[in-house]
């Protein structure tokens, strides 16, 4: 495959790629979906990754982000980065795949043109509204008729309703707080 090949199915998947990875993250936010949306979320991770390190060496140039703040931003994850390795016993290699994937976030921005990232950020909050009005109207609905569902598959137990004081709906409380706030924002 010659060079010029690769960069058209760059340019033309590239949109695509990042809108997949952010929607495979949001739906590995729900339990019962995350043994399935995992693997892809990983494997969509290191496409995401490849295609950050193409467009950082071959196409720098092009890159629209604010430099100031990608700079602020990799001293920030440097700063975890050390905070991470200094503070070995609680977990290294998790951290450190949490900075990759905060990092991975931050540099999916800049592998796109100002269009194609109105255009992401769009589908974004399309998606995040939509998850966040079934997730919310799921747990309402549970909580108005007093319903918890509790099942097991395997090892993993899985409840939706009130339990322990909390709502639980299609994700868990703290990621509907965090759609919910989202979902104003992007309103």
């Amino acid at each position: 495959m010659n060079f010029s090949k690769m960069d058209e199915y760059f340019e033309k998947s590239k949109l695509w790629i990042a809108y997949l990875f952010v929607f495979i993250s949001i739906l590995s936010m729900s339990s019962l979906v995350y043994k399935i949306a995992n693997p892809l979320y990983k494997g969509l991770s290191a496409i995401v990754v490849l295609y950050i390190c193409y467009t950082l060496l071959f196409k720098w140039k092009e890159i629209t982000a604010d430099r100031k703040f990608l700079s602020l931003f990799g001293l920030l994850a440097g700063s975890h980065l050390l905070s991470a390795i200094f503070n070995r016993s609680g977990h290294l290699i998790g951290n450190v795949i949490e900075i990759l994937f905060m990092v991975t976030y931050v540099l999916l921005f800049t592998m796109l043109q100002s269009g194609q990232l109105k255009k992401l950020f769009d589908w974004i909050a399309y998606t995040v509204q939509i998850v966040s009005f079934s997730s919310a109207i799921f747990a309402f609905g549970l909580l108005v008729s007093r319903v918890l569902i509790l099942f097991k598959i395997g090892e993993q137990s899985y409840y939706y309703g009130v339990m322990n004081g909390r709502l639980w709906g299609i994700v868990n409380p703290n990621a509907s707080a965090i759609f919910s706030y989202i979902s104003i924002i992007l309103a």
